[in-house]
């Protein structure tokens, strides 16, 4: 059986094949708190795990683009918030 290539499983596990590449979503974090929400609210208004929530908000897993979708209309906000690289502090 070969090896799946999919996005919603492309780096589980491996770092990253370029260093300067995103890993999970990086604004995650910041739109739970600015929500007053935690990984545990988010994982249970999207029924899942609260494990892939952490991976993801931590640069431990990438989530696939439907993932993405949907964890961007349950905080009300959108997609490219989420992918957002957070600025350098100091």
């Amino acid at each position: 059986m070969a090896p799946s290539t999919s996005p919603s499983v492309r780096g589980r596990g491996r770092p990253p094949a370029n260093p300067d590449e995103v890993r999970g979503l990086p604004g995650l974090k910041r739109a739970l708190a600015v929500r007053g929400q935690t990984q545990s609210d988010l994982a249970r208004v999207l029924g899942c795990d609260q494990a892939p929530i952490n991976a993801y908000a931590n640069g431990k897993r990438d989530p696939g683009a439907s993932t993405v979708r949907r964890i961007a209309a349950a905080l009300n906000t959108t997609a490219d918030a989420l992918l957002a690289v957070p600025a350098a502090t100091g």
